[in-house]
């Protein structure tokens, strides 16, 4: 005797339960011959995978415990790992790996029906695959590339079914919280600049997400979990607890350099609690070295604030330079959430505060990030007045600064480069209120 067991529904519910059976229909047919059975399973899988079911293929790295019939269930369920060994990282940098992501997993788990753990982006139908995600990412763009060719007039009804359909497909890609409410399920369409750029930055966040977990996925290893959070970054950390480098970032942050690292004024009472030295291989050393020497150039430790969901990608592959959807068309380019008065840069300052407003993103906070980078400035381009639609530096020069001063836009210097190359991130720092 053969079984097929089916089992289908919203997977928001089935996450909002917590049960196999939380808002799924669940089926099963018998066979008694295991060609009948492979005909039929052929046969509802095609029909599930129709225009007008609207179910599309998933590629998950494992399937969730959620799903399946109860003898799946319970042998996935009854996996469990051997007892772990305990951590020799240092406390403060457990702390720290364990805060970040817990920062990029909460952001996500807003707007994805998954949760983040050491093992990737759980969502309720498994463990999502890189590949998922970019998938989902090439519908964004294919969306873009809609919306783009009828910018300047209102969407005719076969573009809005074009807009309808690359939404469906979205959504059954990357499952999201979409809500139940029409107003809820409005508000969740995908249809302007400014939507998709946020979904992009979204789907990013989940791209450096699964690139650090799934490298260790399915390793046999006694590490405990915080180690192989920590393993799965890629990057090593050390607490800096005296010495030349910490007077270097007291400086930095507008000390002397001769008093007590403990009379560190910041703004707004802000405190450093740690510094950590980063490193994150040869790669980007070396392509720092050659662009300083070709540079010929100041190379200043600078400051660069980030929203904490951020930096676990930061700190994973380095930092991204912007990429939006026709970000060339001026008349177009989406709005970014951390408007860029330079264009589609890096950003970095000298000022303490520049930096922690952008780290806390405008709002209070109890505990924040924050990175010390080395960067080769070059010939560096001033400017009074903003200068949103750049994406590289001036002919004749390597990189550009918003000066402060009376009649300009800045109250702050800020530099910015085009080229990744021009930076190597030095330190974490971390900050609390």
């Amino acid at each position: 005797m053969y079984r097929i067991w089916t089992q289908h529904g919203r997977t928001d519910e089935l996450a909002a339960t917590g049960k196999k059976k939380g808002g799924c229909v669940c089926e099963t047919r018998y066979m008694s011959e295991l060609g009948d059975a492979e005909i039929l399973y052929e046969d509802i899988l095609e029909s599930k995978l129709s225009e007008d079911k609207g179910y599309r293929r998933v590629d998950v790295v494992s399937a969730s415990p959620l799903i399946g019939s109860k003898p799946r269930t319970t042998t996935t369920e009854g996996d469990a790992d051997e007892a772990a060994e305990p951590s020799t990282l240092h406390p403060a940098v457990q702390s720290i790996v364990r805060f970040l992501f817990e920062e990029a997993s909460e952001i996500i788990m807003k707007s994805v029906a998954a949760k983040v753990t050491s093992r990737g982006i759980e969502t309720p139908l498994g463990l999502l695959s890189l590949d998922q995600i970019l998938a989902g990412e090439r519908v964004l763009f294919d969306l873009d590339s809609v919306l783009h060719e009828h910018e300047c007039r209102s969407l005719d009804a076969v573009t809005k079914r074009k807009v309808e359909a690359l939404n469906s497909e979205f959504y059954s890609l990357i499952p999201a919280v979409l809500g139940k409410t029409k107003r809820e399920v409005m508000t969740a369409v995908i249809d302007s600049p400014q939507a998709i750029q946020e979904k992009l930055e979204l789907l990013q966040m989940m791209k450096d997400i699964s690139k650090v977990t799934t490298a260790s996925f399915g390793q046999q290893t006694h590490q405990s979990e915080i180690d192989r959070m920590y393993s799965a970054t890629g990057a090593k950390l050390e607490r800096v607890e005296n010495g030349v480098a910490l007077r270097e970032i007291f400086t930095t942050l507008g000390g002397s350099g001769t008093g007590p690292v403990t009379q560190l004024r910041l703004p707004n009472g802000a405190k450093l609690a740690n510094v950590f030295k980063v490193s994150r291989g040869d790669r980007e050393r070396n392509a720092f070295r050659e662009a300083s020497r070709r540079l010929c150039g100041e190379t200043p430790l600078l400051l660069h604030g980030s929203r904490s969901a951020n930096c676990l990608g930061i700190l994973s592959r380095g930092m991204l330079l912007p990429t939006l959807p026709h970000s060339a068309d001026k008349a177009r380019a989406p709005a970014r959430s951390d408007f860029g008065y330079l264009g589609a840069g890096l950003y970095f300052t000298a000022s303490p505060a520049v930096c922690l407003k952008y780290a806390t993103a405008g709002r209070p906070a109890s505990r924040a990030v924050a990175f010390a980078a080395r960067v080769a400035l070059g010939s560096v381009k001033r400017f009074r007045q903003v200068s949103p639609w750049l994406t590289a530096a001036p002919d004749g020069h390597d990189s550009c600064m918003g000066v402060a001063g009376a009649g300009s836009d800045w109250t702050e210097d800020e530099y910015a480069i085009y080229n990744t190359s021009q930076q190597q991130l030095e330190y974490l720092l971390e900050f609390t209120w």
